[in-house]
């Protein structure tokens, strides 16, 4: 699926080549206890999960089928966190992958529709001093990158349907999962 999205090229080729020896954290919600550094202190970042390979960093935000946002300061905080997290390691290319309901422009609470780097801008701008703001911007596209839920949704079935899987029982409770996804979105 990674190959499916749309962005960062370079990061996206990279995680779907290590895609094997990824190791995955999944952070529920309000636990997360993740933070970068903004103007007036740590700030709590919590996305939904972080996939680490010996070449990525990625931090992925997975948006629900109903009207879902942004926090307005949520985009610039996990894209940070993508290039500065603790245990980032330097040779680690920084990711942000988002899965959407639909493609950008994203809702961003109180401030509209927004293409992912205005928000991400607007974001640091908050976030980060006027002397920390050089070369954020242009590091954007080559971090972010995002892909819909039907795009998954045509991904698994397509791949389902290649698939030729002899025990019934097997076949069925996979279906059962690719038929979820349909459901999701």
């Amino acid at each position: 699926m990674i190959g499916s999205s749309h962005g960062s090229t370079r990061g996206c080729a990279l995680l779907k080549q290590e895609a094997e020896s990824a190791e995955f954290s999944l952070l529920p919600g309000t636990h997360s206890n993740i933070s970068v550094e903004a103007k007036n202190g740590r700030k709590t970042v919590q996305p939904d999960l972080i996939v680490k390979t010996k070449s990525v960093y990625c931090v992925v935000e997975a948006k629900g089928l109903r009207r879902s946002s942004f926090q307005h300061r949520q985009l610039a905080r996990e894209f940070r966190l993508a290039h500065t997290a603790e245990d980032k390691i330097p040779q680690q290319t920084p990711l942000l992958l988002l899965v959407l309901t639909r493609p950008p422009l994203v809702l961003i609470q109180g401030k509209g529709r927004q293409s992912l780097e205005t928000a991400i801008m607007a974001g640091l701008r908050e976030e980060i001093s006027p002397e920390e703001m050089s070369g954020w911007q242009e590091k954007i596209r080559e971090t972010v990158t995002w892909i819909t839920w039907s795009d998954i949704d045509r991904i698994v079935q397509r791949n389902f349907n290649a698939m030729n899987i002899a025990d019934r029982s097997v076949q069925a409770s996979i279906k059962r999962l690719v038929q979820s996804i349909s459901e999701f979105h």
